[in-house]
């Protein structure tokens, strides 16, 4: 059985990342499978990131959290590289 995108991430929906982790899980999948490799450890670092910066990306409705300053340090250079990561590097082998 193969479990792709939030079935298998458990990603909040903050970033939006179910359908785009899907697309990742399955490109991989297929590069992985046709060199007969373990799709399972394939992407266990980009999941791990993802998640992660999910969960951060979330802290805003959080009790006790203030909401301003976490949007603001949305704004900050870290979130910026995080996202940047996300959207700009290479998901995995190919």
């Amino acid at each position: 059985m193969l479990l792709l995108g939030a079935a298998a991430q458990a990603v909040v929906p903050t970033l939006g990342e179910g359908a785009t982790q899907a697309v990742e899980d399955g490109v991989i999948a297929g590069a992985v499978l046709a060199r007969g490799g373990d799709v399972s450890a394939a992407r266990d670092e980009r999941v791990a990131f993802v998640r992660a910066f999910s969960e951060d990306a979330s802290d805003t409705p959080k009790p006790g959290v203030d909401a301003v300053a976490g949007t603001r340090a949305k704004n900050g250079a870290a979130f910026r590289e995080k996202l940047r990561r996300l959207y700009a590097e290479r998901a995995g082998p190919g």
